[in-house]
């Protein structure tokens, strides 16, 4: 049975959020919150748990990344002992493989990323647009497979990285391009909230924050 109530939710502040030299440290997947990152983790875990106070169980579906976990991880301690947290980490919910990006060609990448289209653009020695388009379709196609199971909790919170989040509603809402490229980029525990209608489709609570990319002096356009 799908769940009632699905939130997809953006994890908490990180070091290279505040530190430019944390990535020649740490790799991204092991990259831990801040101290702000799990304050912002407490806060939004009480929330969750005012929200969902009448649930008994909820599913955790991760990114597997340090900060990802450690969200969770801080999330679920607010909630009632009496909601049972089950937390799946699922490889498919990756951040997309940006290949051989390094300081030296970032600029030049990011440039002929936004003039490819960010769903485009194929990284040099990475992963390409459509591949993480598929990966993500692929991800919600087997959720929807697992939440057959009628043991399946009214609660599924996925929590990833902002870009990730975006392209979860695209892929359940079947956004077009044109809109996911105006969408303003997701804050720290910023969350949206899915919920299931009679119809068996799923409402969008919230409104999307909508942002005009062309007043930033950086802006490129999409030449294809």
């Amino acid at each position: 049975m799908k769940p009632k109530v699905i939130v997809i939710l953006r994890h908490a502040e990180s070091l290279e959020d505040v530190d430019d030299n944390a990535y020649s440290l740490i790799s991204d997947k092991d990259m831990p919150l801040t101290d702000k990152g799990v304050r912002q983790a407490e806060v939004i875990g009480k929330e969750l748990r005012y929200l969902f106070s009448n649930t008994s169980a909820a599913s955790f579906i991760l990114t597997p990344i340090t900060r990802v976990i450690q969200t969770a991880e801080t999330i679920i301690k607010e909630f009632e002992p009496k909601i049972h947290c089950s937390v799946i980490a699922d490889p498919l919910l990756m951040k997309q493989n940006w290949g051989s990006i390094t300081v030296t060609n970032k600029l030049e990448i990011d440039r002929e990323r936004y003039e490819a289209g960010v769903l485009r653009y194929h990284f040099r020695d990475g992963e390409s647009g459509p591949e993480l388009l598929a990966r993500f379709a692929l991800f919600i196609k087997n959720f929807w497979t697992r939440v057959e199971d009628p043991s399946f909790p009214d609660l599924a919170v996925f929590i990833t990285n902002g870009f990730g989040m975006r392209l979860l509603l695209m892929t359940i809402f079947n956004w077009s391009e044109e809109y996911f490229e105006n969408l303003a980029h997701p804050k720290h525990c910023e969350f949206k909230t899915l919920e299931l209608q009679s119809d068996d489709t799923y409402k969008l609570r919230e409104g999307m924050r909508i942002v005009d990319h062309t007043s930033n002096p950086n802006f490129v356009r999409r030449k294809t």
